[in-house]
């Protein structure tokens, strides 16, 4: 049976909505996230990380009995330290550092929230250091790729995934479809690409933020500047997740951007949004051939994810249900 690769991490989150909803330790994970927007639509995937010895045993389980294959998560000797805060603010932005979260930090969140242990806030001296202990390497890589079709490399320490990238396309004879998202924070080179990883990869997938973060050094628009990836490294696709505001692909060199539309429903937790939107963008590749139509698969992964907290309800996700928003989101791409 044709199946899937899952290539990230798994984090235990506190997350604070913008009501002021609070939620601690909570099952997630940049590798979880793309593994559960694949699992929805009812493929067989893989999903390959790392884990400290402490991360609690039940949220295994329940991605095993939910169909995902973790026999490629590795659990090394040591506390779990790779968490996460995310702070949303009313317009859909979030911060994952407590000084820029002051101003809706109540004293009933205070009060619930451990504010005093440092998190590996993405970028800093810790996070630094923890990534790329948490992040899956080539020893991981199953034995054989025959019936895999896509994999998609979440980010992670780049030198593991450079290696991931290269030696799975060297594996399967270059046919597996990579889609890779955008670790700006460990490139160290905003305004710079990675040759390495660039070229052995289909598809790049950054938010919109991320390609910003990339472009403003090259006095370049954000599409521009993919446009120059795109060109450069004779990539199938380059595509910007802008979160509520849907997403936008560009398939041809010379083409114009295409506008998707995110799924309508209500949202509980953005979090893991764009991570599930890479792993049902894999599978519509596959089922359509066609990135437009692959980003429609997406944006319904993306929609599950966001209406509870953790990947845990999309992971369950009746394959059917996932279709049946698939009819909607072509029927709003037609109208």
């Amino acid at each position: 049976m044709n199946s899937f690769i899952a290539s990230g991490n798994f984090t235990l989150d506190d997350v604070v909505t913008a009501e002021g909803l609070v939620k601690r330790n909570q099952l997630g994970g940049n590798g979880v996230y793309s593994a559960a927007g694949m699992r929805l639509w009812g493929v067989d995937v893989t999903l390959i990380s790392v884990v400290g010895d402490d991360f609690p045993v039940n949220y295994l389980d329940m991605l095993s009995e939910s169909g995902i294959d973790i026999s490629g998560v590795v659990v090394v000797s040591r506390r779990h330290e790779l968490r996460s805060r995310a702070f949303y603010f009313p317009d859909g932005s979030r911060t994952d550092v407590i000084k820029e979260a002051q101003d809706i930090i109540t004293e009933r969140i205070a009060g619930e929230l451990d504010l005093v242990t440092e998190y590996p806030s993405m970028g800093s001296t810790l996070h630094r250091s923890v990534w790329p202990i948490f992040t899956p390497d080539t020893s991981q890589v199953p034995k054989s790729l025959e019936q895999v079709r896509g994999v998609h490399l979440a980010p992670g320490n780049l030198d593991n995934n450079r290696q991931l990238a290269l030696i799975m396309k060297q594996m399967s004879d270059q046919k597996i479809v990579i889609s890779y998202d955008w670790p700006w924070w460990d490139w160290d080179c905003e305004g710079q690409d990675d040759a390495n990883l660039l070229a052995n990869i289909d598809y790049l997938m950054p938010s919109i933020e991320e390609a910003n973060i990339y472009s403003e050094p090259l006095d370049r628009s954000a599409p521009d500047a993919l446009r120059d990836l795109l060109i450069k490294y004779d990539l199938s696709s380059v595509l910007m997740k802008k979160g509520a505001l849907g997403s936008s692909i560009l398939v041809e060199a010379d083409g114009e951007w295409i506008n998707i539309p995110a799924f309508p429903t209500n949202a509980k937790d953005p979090t893991g949004a764009g991570d599930a939107f890479c792993g049902g963008f894999q599978v519509g590749l596959f089922e359509t051939g066609d990135p437009v139509q692959a980003a429609l698969y997406g944006a319904v992964s993306a929609s599950f994810v966001i209406e509870e907290f953790s990947p845990t309800y999309a992971c369950l996700v009746n394959p059917e249900n996932a279709r049946k928003r698939l009819v909607k989101m072509r029927s709003m791409m037609s109208d």
